[in-house]
């Protein structure tokens, strides 16, 4: 098992500790719920990578991405320990 998470963001990516990617899960959990609100869908927001000084702009497009990408560890993880 890997001890850093790879979130792909665009042409680049971010390496986050094991630790870290489970607190960062639940903050994309937020953002996802912030757009799930009409009124939020065009709005950009800053994302913060825990553990990393990196900060994004990202619009919902984005932080759908970065959603899908935590959500596909999360189930290789539960997959790993059905």
């Amino acid at each position: 098992m890997t001890d850093k998470i790879k979130i792909k963001i665009n042409d680049s990516s971010i390496n986050l500790k094991l630790n870290e990617f489970w607190y960062f899960r639940y903050y994309i959990k937020n953002i996802t719920h912030f757009y799930n609100q009409s009124e939020n869908k065009s709005k950009k927001i800053l994302i913060s990578f825990p553990g990393t000084s990196l900060q994004l702009i990202a619009g919902q497009r984005e932080a759908q991405s970065i959603s899908d990408q935590v959500k596909s560890y999360i189930d290789f993880f539960d997959d790993q320990i059905a």
